[in-house]
């Protein structure tokens, strides 16, 4: 993984500060078949569309007929099909973490198709 430090702001006051973030990047194009994934998604999305009713589109003003629109079903992670990328971002973020000796005790993510 490569990493990016960046400082954005220049100093004018303690209410406009200076500050750095640091950016990890990882080419994981040879741990994941991108293809299959969007594949994947997109049946996913056929599926959720057809066995859950819309019920908010989250503001996204995509509408009731949009997958978006069952966001209450579709956490990525609960699908099988889909670990690998979960567990690609765990142990890129521990790695992340380690390397820049961020300590935390517990890590969450979500995901929506």
């Amino acid at each position: 993984m490569e990493l990016n430090t960046f400082t954005l702001g220049k100093e004018k006051s303690p209410f406009a500060p200076t500050f750095e973030f640091t950016v990890g990047i990882a080419d994981i194009s040879d741990e994941l078949d991108i293809l299959d994934i969007k594949k994947k998604l997109l049946i996913k999305e056929k599926e959720i569309i057809n066995l859950y009713p819309g019920t908010h589109d989250g503001g996204t003003n995509l509408g009731m007929d949009s997958v978006t629109s069952r966001f209450p079903h579709y956490v990525l992670w609960k699908y099988e099909e889909f670990d690998k990328i979960k567990y690609l971002i765990k142990e890129y973020h521990n790695e992340y973490c380690k390397r820049l000796n961020i300590k935390y005790d517990r890590l969450y993510s979500q995901a929506w198709v």
